[in-house]
């Protein structure tokens, strides 16, 4: 019977989130920013390098996600460049994504401090289906909860296990020295990742426009050197659609100095989904980061657990090579939060 309660607890995780093309959404958002939004591609005005992993459900090895990403700023050109490579597998490899995409900002400056960042993503994206690893209902005994085997099912094996897709996205992102507001269209051209096929046409409609609106300001306790804020809490909102799946993430985060940390609340449209916790440090260049998602919804009954995450990034505007040239640029606005 537990057997039965694992494969019916893991099908409907892949089908609430996967079979749809539904994307990854990281706690910490704020750590490895051109993931959320391509507009905020270079916005440390010097190179930065970040990695972050996500581990969900580990009790049920639902998902691991891998990401990796390398930004930097030209201000001579107002433009900024980023690189992001994303490896993400699902229910112990039933299904995985790789991608790789590449980012491009321009920088406006306005008058009474204002910035609009304007940011375009193209990439490219890979997924496989590891047919040998889906259990369905017909392999599953109704009473001791085996399995059989993969070629006993009546489902029909499709000819071809892999989709490759490009992947098209765009943002937006207003700032000043009290208040942030950013908007990304994600997936603009609904890519298609899906392999079955039922009489001859794609299950899947293609990945599903993910929307991503975040908004948020800053408050300073105390000034650093050179003006940069030392001390500081940030209020923000992260509010995401994509299909029939929505959420809206709402916290603060505190920085003093050499520690950091935060605490968000998320509701997935219909239902409280996580509380989720964040505790950190940064020394020069290096600053990591860790979050728990203690999950407080029907979903808690499960003894998966709820998700682990590291995030680890170089910023390199924290170098004595890169101060000087840096020593205005991040001081004029309130995007400390991701920085």
């Amino acid at each position: 019977m537990q057997n039965l309660k694992k494969w019916g607890f893991i099908l409907l995780l892949l089908t609430s989130f996967s079979a749809f093309g539904q994307g990854v959404h990281y706690s910490q958002f704020y750590a490895l920013p051109i993931t959320l939004n391509p507009a905020f591609t270079g916005s440390v005005g010097a190179p930065r390098v970040g990695v972050q992993y996500r581990n969900q459900w580990p009790g049920w090895s639902a998902y691991e996600t891998y990401s990796a990403t390398f930004d930097t700023y030209f201000r001579s050109a107002k433009s900024g460049l980023g690189l992001y490579v994303l490896s993400d597998v699902q229910g112990e490899g039933f299904i995985s994504t790789t991608e790789i995409k590449g980012m491009y900002s321009y920088q406006l400056n306005m008058r009474n401090d204002w910035t609009v960042r304007f940011g375009t993503e193209v990439g490219l994206g890979q997924k496989y289906y590891d047919w040998d690893k889906f259990v369905f209902l017909d392999q599953i005994d109704p009473i001791t909860g085996e399995t059989v085997g993969v070629d006993l099912s009546a489902e029909e094996r499709p000819e071809n296990l892999q989709a490759n897709y490009v992947d098209l996205s765009s943002g937006i992102l207003f700032s000043s020295r009290t208040f942030y507001g950013g908007l990304s269209l994600k997936h603009m051209n609904r890519g298609e990742d899906g392999v079955i096929l039922i009489n001859q046409s794609r299950l899947s409609k293609g990945i599903p426009l993910l929307v991503s609106m975040q908004f948020g300001t800053q408050i300073d306790f105390n000034k650093g050197n050179n003006g940069k804020s030392g001390a500081f809490i940030s209020p923000n909102v992260l509010i995401l659609k994509q299909g029939d799946f929505g959420q809206v993430n709402a916290g603060a985060y505190i920085s003093s100095g050499f520690l950091f940390g935060g605490a968000w609340y998320r509701y997935s449209w219909t239902n409280q989904d996580a509380l989720i916790g964040m505790l950190g440090f940064q020394t020069g260049v290096f600053k990591l980061g860790y979050s728990y998602d203690f999950t407080i919804s029907a979903l808690q009954a499960y003894s998966g657990g709820g998700a682990h995450e590291i995030a680890v990034s170089f910023r390199f505007d924290q170098s004595n090579y890169f101060k000087n040239r840096v020593r205005n640029f991040n001081s004029n606005d309130c995007l400390q939060l991701f920085r």
